[in-house]
């Protein structure tokens, strides 16, 4: 197993309580409203690479698709799995790694949210998820976005200092998991798209002023139904969708 497996293993139930904080809430809200866009009657089969609690695995499997979950920790695919059975949802899972791994099928669909961040290869992983990929089919990419870190930093923060150190800094320490990840530019992860046979349909932004905001409000149900309303709205939009939290882009493979 590799350094950053371990690190995931450890720490499946810290991670199982932060994605259910107001923050993690509205991560996957924005996402179902995303991804929902783009699926119709020709997506039947999905690939999610780094499944981790297996959230958004169960969503698409109660959407009706045949879903293949995968992790490189095998704690996160053993809870994902017992969720899935628990649910009565047919989800095959795997421990499998971006980079080594192989599959034996294409799907119609591939899913990776907050993976190539944490990969030594990031373009090399990208041209894996292609080779996974039906003709057509379609990759949900989600990556954080630096340009955030540096404006959470100044405005919820109030830390200029922090601010400016952090404009050119392209690592950063997952503290929850105890690891360390690499921030990529939206250039930058077109560019591997484009080299390994993508066309980029759509940028979403995750999150666009959210984290700007003061966490207070943000477990009132009501004002995060209005939260989510303006992000959808902010999502589609520049220059809000440039500074989200994190990068969605949306491709289709040639």
């Amino acid at each position: 197993m590799s350094a950053q497996a371990g690190s995931f293993e450890q720490y499946v139930s810290a991670y199982e309580a932060k994605m259910s904080e107001p923050w993690g809430v509205m991560f996957y809200d924005i996402l179902y409203a995303q991804l929902g866009n783009q699926l119709d009657a020709d997506t039947q089969t999905a690939l999610v690479v780094g499944s981790g609690l297996g959230t958004l695995d169960r969503w698409l499997a109660g959407r009706g698709l045949q879903v293949t979950g995968t992790d490189v920790a095998p704690a996160m695919v053993a809870y994902a799995q017992q969720k899935a059975d628990a649910a009565g949802l047919a989800i095959n899972y795997q421990v499998h790694d971006v980079l080594t791994g192989t599959m034996e099928e294409q799907f119609d669909l591939i899913v990776c949210h907050n993976v190539l961040e944490y990969v030594a290869m990031p373009d090399f992983a990208v041209a894996n998820l292609a080779s996974w990929l039906q003709p057509g089919g379609k990759l949900s990419l989600v990556l954080h976005n630096p340009v955030n870190k540096v404006l959470k930093a100044a405005v919820q923060g109030q830390d200029p200092l922090k601010a400016l150190e952090l404009l050119d800094r392209r690592e950063f320490h997952f503290e929850m998991m105890n690891a360390t990840a690499r921030n990529y530019t939206l250039a930058e992860a077109a560019n591997w798209l484009n080299f390994c046979g993508f066309d980029v349909l759509e940028h979403y932004g995750v999150r666009t002023v959210y984290d700007l905001i003061p966490n207070e409000p943000k477990s009132d149900p009501a004002w995060h139904q209005n939260a989510l309303q303006m992000e959808l709205v902010l999502s589609t939009r520049s220059p809000y969708k440039e500074m989200a939290m994190f990068n969605h882009l949306i491709a289709r493979k040639r």
